[in-house]
């Protein structure tokens, strides 16, 4: 963790040369003596003024550092683990079902292209696209947000303020990408998805509060003792079922120490206290995150993760005409027809938007207006009531089974064609069929993405 100087290994070093240090010592010296991380970035380059981060990859031999960038030494053991002999590596059955193979294919049948690996070829470049845009950004912008605040004796700076702007817009597209696939890069676990899972994991036990972060404009909250990002609390607790042994919450405790560690070196550096005053610095916080409610929650079943098709796949999928006008995978002929066959009533609305222009918002203050609160502003008995479509977000109705006898029926056939089952796109929105939403109260809510004479004649 780290503490006034600077990361430290608890229980000593056990790599060369300071194995063999520590082998030569006396007995009456302890062997999980802690080991000072900038020791290794002195002996490394004497003369070195980087700053001590991690992780950090060693090489013993030449005893020099090779890397102390996550992305890239990510990337340099997968590309071993891709290579080494056979039974060498050990993946667990949970993670050999869902991750990547080197050549694009589903399993591992001996041959070098289809080995187990976290880039992909077929979606290497979404993968390196969504690092670069979302998930490297985000990272340094909680960076930012937690050491420039520090640095500046906790002031807000036009740097953190951006810092911090920047942490929930990324959180936001996040949560808008993985509502679509189970995973970062599409229906696969790349690794992108461990350096994005490594860092959320953190959010609650940690930057939340170590960082402040709460009382910034467009915090919602936490993301797993909360429903402010039900999508990215779905995908941490399905991510915690691949990475659960190798996490350990109550190591994040350490950023509670990140402005001590300031402190003291700011403090030093201008001569303000002497060293043995340095455990006088108070602290700041008045209370820490409960890991028992986060381990609680994370434990938790993730849900219906979509499973999605992946990045690569998506760009070479038939596209299917209707009338002329390209559709989505998802559209059925058969409820489009009954949609636009419709009796309409007089107090019937009808909302038709362009895609990803605010259907879901413009729907909510709709059905807060037309169900949730009287003409007074008070709540109605129907407030939040998700009994009928159209309640938490839109519904598309050419999405729909046209009933439930039609929804039983094709369930069944695909059920007898496809052992594992799949989820109907009606999960999406809440197991509706057409039937219910043409029943729902009056007056009636209609939401589609369909324009002009495609919607209705």
């Amino acid at each position: 963790g780290q503490s006034g100087a600077g990361w430290v290994i608890l229980k000593g070093a056990g790599c060369s040369p300071w194995k063999e240090e520590r082998d030569r010592q006396t007995d009456d010296v302890q062997d999980d003596e802690p080991f000072w991380l900038h020791r290794v970035y002195q002996l490394g380059d004497p003369l070195c003024t980087a700053e001590i981060e991690v992780p950090l990859l060693w090489d013993a031999v030449e005893e020099r550092i090779v890397s102390n960038d996550s992305w890239e030494i990510i990337r340099w053991l997968s590309e071993l683990a891709a290579t080494a002999a056979p039974g060498s590596v050990r993946i667990s059955n949970t993670v050999e079902d869902v991750i990547g193979r080197k050549g694009g294919g589903d399993d591992d049948d001996g041959d070098d292209d289809n080995k187990p690996t976290l880039f992909p070829e077929n979606v290497e470049n979404e993968i390196h696209r969504r690092h670069t845009e979302l998930v490297r950004p985000l990272i340094d912008a909680i960076d930012t947000a937690g050491i420039e605040y520090f640095k500046n004796e906790r002031r807000v700076t036009a740097e953190v303020s951006e810092a911090r702007t920047a942490i929930f817009a990324k959180l936001a597209k996040l949560n808008e990408l993985l509502e679509e696939r189970r995973f970062v890069a599409g229906d696969k676990l790349t690794a992108v998805d461990i350096l994005l899972a490594s860092c959320l994991f953190q959010f609650d036990a940690a930057y939340l509060d170590a960082y402040f972060l709460r009382e910034c404009e467009g915090c919602q909250g936490s993301i797993l003792l909360s429903d402010a990002h039900p999508v990215l609390k779905a995908y941490l607790r399905d991510m915690y079922g691949f990475l659960k042994p190798s996490v350990r919450f109550g190591s994040y405790r350490h950023h509670f120490r990140l402005h001590k560690a300031i402190e003291t070196t700011r403090q030093l550096y201008s001569c303000e206290i002497l060293e043995d005053e340095i455990g006088r610095i108070p602290s700041i916080y008045d209370e820490l995150p409960n890991l028992h409610a986060i381990l609680e929650s994370i434990e938790k079943h993730a849900g219906g993760r979509p499973r999605g098709t992946s990045a690569a796949s998506s760009f070479t999928q038939k596209i299917t005409k209707i009338e002329g006008v390209p559709v989505p995978f998802w559209f059925r002929n058969d409820t489009f027809q009954r949609f636009r066959d419709l009796d309409l009533r007089d107090d019937d609305i009808i909302l038709s938007s362009g895609v990803k222009m605010g259907t879901t918002w413009v729907t909510k203050i709709l059905n807060s207006l037309l169900h949730d609160f009287d003409d007074d502003g008070n709540t109605t008995p129907m407030y939040m009531d998700d009994s009928f479509p159209n309640r938490l977000g839109q519904t598309y109705p050419d999405a729909l089974f046209p009933s439930r006898d039609v929804l039983r029926r094709e369930m069944a056939d695909l059920m007898a064609k496809t052992p594992k089952g799949r989820e109907p796109i009606s999960s999406n929105f809440g197991d509706f069929v057409f039937d219910d939403l043409i029943h729902q109260p009056t007056p009636r809510l209609f939401s589609s993405h369909l324009f002009g004479k495609k919607l209705l004649p």
